[in-house]
C-alpha cells in the first residue's frame, strides 16, 4: 500500500480573511476577493509546497471580512500529517502567509488505513459537475468545459421536452465518475444548486473570469474496494478539486434513505 493510501490525514483550521485578501493584493488577484476557494488554494501552495493539503472544503463559505466575517474555516484531506505541516511552514513560508493561520487551533487526525468492503457510510460533497467538450473556434479546434445539464439539454433534438431534470442529470453525473468504483452509491440527492464566479489562470498564466455549476450532493454509499477507497478520499471527486470542490465528507449512515 502506497502513502497516499496508508497515511491520510483530515485537517482543520481556519484563515485570517483580511490577510486572504492581502495576498491577492500582492499577486494582482484583485478580483478573485469574490473567490475564495481560488485563494485559499494560492494560500495552501506558498505554505506548504507541493505538499499543500488537498482537496479541502470550505465551511459556511461564501463570507468576507467586509460583511462582518474575519475568519473562513477549512477541512481538508493530506497526506502530510499536522505536525510535517506545521514544520514545513514554519520553516520555509513568508511571515504575512504564515501569519494567515490560526496555529493554535490547527488540529489534524489520521484516517482509517482500512475500509472494509461492505461499510456503510452517509456523505456529503460540494461538485461542479461539468464535462469536457470539443469545439470549433476561429478555424481552430479546443476543449471547453461545459455544464453537464447545459450539456444535456443542447443534446436533446429540437422540440423534444426534457425527459430528465436538472438534479436528475448531477445525479448521473456523480454517478459515472470513473473514482466512484471504489464505493456504490445508495442513495443520494441535490440539497443546493447555484451558479458560481470562478477565477483561473489560462496556460498563458492570465487571470480570467468563469462561470461554473456548484452543486452539494448528500447521501449514502456502501465502499467495494477499501484501498481505492482511500485514494478516492485523497484524490477527490470531479474537476476544480484543489480550489474547494470534490472533497467527501464521511458521516454516520442514516437509517432510511437521505
Amino acid at each position: 500500500m502506497d502513502k497516499q493510501t496508508s497515511d491520510l490525514h483530515m485537517l482543520r483550521f481556519r484563515v485570517r480573511l483580511p490577510r486572504l485578501f492581502e495576498l491577492a493584493r500582492r499577486r494582482n488577484l484583485s478580483r478573485a476577493t469574490g473567490d475564495t476557494g481560488y485563494l485559499v488554494h494560492c494560500l495552501l501552495g506558498e505554505l506548504f509546497g507541493e505538499g499543500a493539503p488537498k482537496p479541502f472544503h470550505l465551511i459556511g463559505r461564501g463570507g468576507s471580512s467586509r460583511g462582518g466575517r474575519d475568519w473562513q474555516e477549512i477541512l481538508a484531506y493530506s497526506v502530510r500529517g499536522e505536525e510535517e505541516l506545521r514544520e514545513y511552514a514554519s520553516t520555509f513560508a513568508d511571515p504575512g502567509n504564515h501569519a494567515a493561520i490560526d496555529w493554535p487551533t490547527f488540529a489534524g487526525k489520521s484516517l482509517p488505513r482500512q475500509w472494509p468492503a461492505g461499510k456503510r457510510l452517509g456523505f456529503e460533497v460540494r461538485l461542479c459537475p461539468v464535462v469536457r467538450k470539443s469545439c470549433e473556434e476561429s478555424s481552430r479546434r479546443r476543449i471547453v468545459e461545459m455544464d453537464a445539464y447545459q450539456s444535456y439539454r443542447m443534446q436533446l433534438p429540437d422540440g423534444q421536452s426534457e425527459p430528465d431534470g436538472r438534479e436528475q442529470i448531477y445525479r448521473r453525473w456523480l454517478a459515472e465518475r470513473a473514482e466512484l468504483r471504489a464505493a456504490r452509491l445508495v442513495d443520494m440527492r441535490m440539497i443546493q444548486s447555484r451558479r458560481t464566479r470562478l477565477l483561473r489562470r489560462k496556460k498563458n498564466r492570465a487571470v480570467k473570469q468563469c462561470e461554473r455549476p456548484d452543486v452539494t450532493m448528500r447521501g449514502q454509499l456502501e465502499v467495494v474496494d477499501g484501498e481505492a477507497f482511500s485514494s478516492l478520499l485523497a484524490r477527490g471527486i470531479g474537476r476544480h478539486r484543489a480550489f474547494g470542490f470534490g472533497m467527501l465528507l464521511l458521516k454516520p449512515p442514516t437509517s432510511g434513505a437521505c
